[in-house]
């Protein structure tokens, strides 16, 4: 038997073979004594923060570590070998931790836990979850079929910098020979990333906003394998209140420069780091309109999702329609979400539209001047008559 050597690519694209070692330990196949010297590795973590959006440029250092289960898989054979039994990890919700050197290398976090393959008969079912671990989820993992169904039971944080891209992978009937002793585990995002930009419908008025939050968002839900080789997003929330449904409010990470001043092009009001990391879900938006105002306080207890920004808006001639000069006034916005994972969303906030800008009593908070015109039929005169 040979050692199970990882390699890992980000987004369903394999973008390099990553290798644990180059030196390969042999394992006499008929006592599993190993042949040579053991391993040593030296990890050296990256660096990079959750939100800046994992992609195949950036893996190495977004990356950091990953924990990983292998099963037999259905048809496996051999000696003591029974399909679907556990073969890598110390158990169900317990795998094998790996960790990135930020170069491209993924090594045994603890020697101890080092893999070796089986005998050709016995093919394996590969499950893996990065970040390895983390205080925002806990791990579920029910092999069934024989393949492994890794679930992270995921509460959000709202703290912006604390919320993770949570990635899955699945290399199902995997053997020594299938390629080359290494292990390919290309991931994909569980969760929803959110980002907001903003311009303005006229030119008589300009905008600075200081910060932008979703309320009523589902905040607890279940990510990974929920069915056979499928990487699902959460349980989404229906059309309707559901009162035992857990909501938080998110606060997305903003740029240094809210101001808003142009009409044309959108300008990003989300830090580069910034972007929320969302649960994949269907909310139902806070119901109020124009002129059957319902509160954000009966939308916080039916649950009802919209934006809160945080805004001062003025006319060219320094009269402000929200906010003042010192201080921050506060916009209400109806939002339905209909997230679903691995997605990026981006949402353009247009200033000034006079449709969509509440108070928090349902009311809108100001309308662009508009007109109307009529025309009225023709009524004939007599000029009288002239002489000549």
């Amino acid at each position: 038997m040979k050692k199970i050597i990882f390699s890992m690519a980000v987004l369903a694209a394999m973008v390099g073979t990553m290798t644990s070692c180059s030196n390969d330990e042999e394992v006499n196949s008929s006592n599993n004594a190993v042949v040579g010297k053991a391993i040593s590795f030296n990890v050296n973590n990256g660096s990079g923060t959750r939100a800046l959006g994992t992609t195949p440029g950036n893996y190495l250092t977004q990356v950091q570590d990953f924990q990983v289960w292998g099963y037999y898989a259905d048809g496996a054979t051999g000696t003591g070998i029974t399909p679907g039994a556990q073969y890598v990890g110390v158990s169900n919700t317990i795998g094998v931790f790996m960790d990135g050197d930020g170069a491209g290398a993924w090594n045994y976090r603890t020697a101890s836990d080092a893999s070796y393959w089986p005998s050709e008969t016995a093919p394996l079912n590969f499950q893996a979850i990065t970040p390895a671990s983390d205080a925002s989820f806990t791990i579920e993992n029910t092999p069934s079929g024989n393949l492994a169904h890794v679930v992270a039971n995921v509460t959000v944080p709202t703290d912006n910098a604390a919320q993770k891209d949570i990635m899955f992978a699945s290399t199902p009937n995997q053997k020594a020979s299938s390629n080359s002793r290494k292990v390919n585990l290309s991931f994909q995002h569980a969760m929803a990333q959110i980002t907001f930009s903003a311009k303005l419908a006229s030119t008589k008025f300009t905008a600075e906003v200081s910060g932008i939050s979703i309320n009523n968002i589902k905040s607890t839900g279940k990510v990974g394998y929920l069915a056979e080789n499928d990487a699902a997003g959460a349980v989404v929330l229906g059309g309707g209140a559901d009162a035992s449904m857990t909501v938080a409010n998110y606060a997305t990470g903003m740029v240094a420069d809210g101001t808003v001043d142009d009409i044309s092009t959108a300008k990003p009001l989300t830090a580069d780091d910034g972007a929320l990391i969302m649960l994949p879900q269907t909310t139902v938006k806070w119901a109020t309109v124009d002129g059957t105002p319902v509160t954000v306080a009966e939308a916080d207890a039916a649950k009802n999702s919209y934006l809160v920004i945080s805004c001062k808006i003025k006319t060219t001639d320094g009269t402000y329609l929200v906010g003042s000069d010192s201080s921050f006034g506060t916009v209400y916005v109806p939002f339905a979400a209909n997230w679903e994972r691995s997605k990026k969303y981006n949402y353009t906030i247009v200033f000034g539209t006079g449709t969509g800008g509440f108070d928090a009593d349902g009311n809108l908070i100001f309308q662009p001047i508009s007109y109307s015109a009529s025309v009225e039929d023709w009524t004939p005169v007599d000029g009288g008559q002239l002489d000549s």
